[in-house]
């Protein structure tokens, strides 16, 4: 059993904290395999995963639909300026792979869904359905 030094030094790409993508063990985030599977395919970026990672490991590990973030902690958690971060989060929303909800003064967040349809979908049906009545 590799130590943690030599583990991170074998795959540069693999902190610490690297969630294993089988499911929750000793240690490891609960994670569903659609993220990695995105992530694989190319469909998200290496900062949207941890995003994902982020919001995964205070919901799915704890059993609980839903986490509070600012978008400071959030992008300081995955590594990114705020900007960024808000530009990465808006498309994980817009593809219904983020949800948000308004809960107090800011927002809670919670893991999507990529089998539902995103918002973007949602509208392409709406307005096809609009112009069907035409």
């Amino acid at each position: 059993h590799m130590n943690q030094q030599e583990e991170n030094r074998k795959d540069p790409d693999r902190s610490p904290d690297h969630i294993n993508p089988m499911g929750a063990s000793e240690g490891y985030v609960q994670i569903p395999r659609w993220v990695e599977q995105l992530r694989q395919e190319g469909e998200i970026t290496e900062a949207q995963r941890r995003i994902l990672y982020a919001i995964a490991d205070e919901t799915e590990s704890w059993k609980r639909p839903w986490v509070s973030f600012s978008n400071s902690e959030l992008a300081e958690r995955v590594g990114v300026s705020r900007r960024w971060l808000i530009e990465m989060r808006n498309d994980l929303l817009d593809r219904g792979l983020l949800q948000r909800r308004e809960h107090g003064q800011g927002y809670v967040y919670g893991l999507g869904d990529p089998s539902e349809p995103s918002r973007e979908e949602i509208r392409q049906l709406v307005n096809d359905a609009l112009e069907g009545e035409e």
